[in-house]
């Protein structure tokens, strides 16, 4: 056999050894000559290669089988960790999000860099990699064997060579530039929705489905879809967003953008065309002032102010038609919503289900996250299996 084909041969063997651990936890090298029907003197080989490597590991010898007990092998987690950094949640936090999981996505740990009220350019840079670096030395988490620094973010640009991030005090920095001397060739950028749909994916609510979309509903809108099992992001890495979606405006009668409706700007409009009802509503100071915020229409929805309740189920009827249209479209298992408007509890919910029972056919189920950070562990799993594809 010439060499090329020996060494694709050898490379296709250790990828099999090595999945087939991951996905089965420990094994012997005779039984997994048996799973994986190769000879046994290859899969040792193959194993010690893989030992050599720090890939695998010997944990011990079987307490299950009698006789002579043999060795067990496992799959090394912690050979590499993933890094996420959450640029989201600054925006109404005021912090960064931190966590560092291993191979198996389990967190090592869960933290958050906390932002002064006017953080510039120079503070980020200098003060994000510091506290990077104390945070990984508290847990004994060596900088050489972080092998992907996961970067949440509202877009959906994954150049990993320009992320734009704008400072408290209107400096606006690339991201990649303050960490590119730390993490070099291991910084990926995914949008949020993005991640949160494979967060409850594999760990959340859509665990036993293979075709879901979660579906942000905020002053912002996204989504993310995920179908046949897989992230599905597009030619342009905007697959499942919702924001663009062209939707009749009852109130404005006229064609418009879903974020058009839902922002801060669209409350402002649904409020301007229904000025009797706003009147009447206990928020009416707030509206005549351009005082009020989402929330507190949320809770004086909760206390039975008419006119919020009028709001929530008008904007979830809207909300509902494109969620129907893309749910039946791609025929889909489940549909997750997240975002502020989930404060209106099931006036949104109610709404998007009962638009959905409209059409002959079989409905998705309509759900709210399992996660309140379901993008931390969509970026844990997006980081783990880019590091396992360049591993093995």
């Amino acid at each position: 056999m010439p060499a090329g084909n020996q060494t694709l041969l050898k490379q296709n063997n250790q990828r099999a050894i090595a999945k087939y651990i991951i996905e089965h936890g420990p094994i012997s090298r005779a039984d997994l000559s048996k799973k994986l029907s190769i000879s046994k003197p290859t899969v040792s080989a193959n194993i010690t290669a893989l030992i050599e490597r720090d890939l695998l590991m010997e944990i011990g010898f079987s307490e299950s089988e009698i006789g002579k007990k043999p060795m067990l092998v496992d799959f090394n987690k912690n050979v590499r960790y993933v890094l996420v950094l959450d640029f989201i949640s600054y925006i109404t936090r005021g912090r960064i999000p931190v966590a560092v999981c291993n191979l198996y996505c389990e967190p090592i740990f869960i933290d958050f860099i906390s932002l002064p009220p006017d953080f510039s350019g120079a503070w980020i840079d200098s003060e994000v990699p510091r506290q990077i670096d104390a945070l990984c030395k508290a847990h004994h988490i060596p900088h050489e064997q972080i092998g992907k620094l996961v970067i949440t973010a509202p877009t959906s640009c994954y150049d990993e060579q320009h992320i734009p991030f704008e400072c408290r005090n209107g400096d606006k920095i690339n991201l990649a530039d303050v960490f590119h001397e730390q993490f070099a060739g291991k910084i990926a950028v995914k949008n949020d929705i993005d991640l949160a749909a494979l967060g409850e994916k594999h760990f959340g609510v859509g665990k036993h489905v293979d075709n879901l979309l979660f579906a942000w509903i905020g002053l912002a809108i996204g989504g993310g879809l995920i179908l046949n099992g897989n992230l599905y992001e597009g030619h342009a890495h905007s697959g499942g967003e919702l924001a663009y979606s062209i939707v009749y405006n009852d109130w404005l009668h006229r064609y418009d953008e879903l974020q058009n409706i839902t922002s801060l700007e669209g409350i402002r409009r649904y409020i301007a065309a229904h000025p009797e009802e706003a009147a009447a509503s206990v928020l009416a100071p707030h509206f005549k002032n351009d005082t009020f915020y989402l929330d507190m229409m949320i809770e004086a929805a909760a206390n039975g102010d008419i006119f919020c309740i009028q709001f929530a189920k008008d904007t979830a009827r809207v909300v509902a038609r494109v969620i129907a249209n893309l749910a039946y479209t791609l025929n889909l298992q489940m549909v997750i919503i997240g975002g502020e408007y989930t404060g209106f509890g099931s006036i949104l919910t109610d709404t998007v289900m009962h638009c959905l029972a409209q059409i002959p056919l079989p409905p998705p189920a309509v759900t709210i996250p399992f996660y309140t950070n379901s993008a931390m562990y969509g970026a844990f799993r997006f980081g783990a299996d880019s590091i396992l594809k360049t591993l093995i």
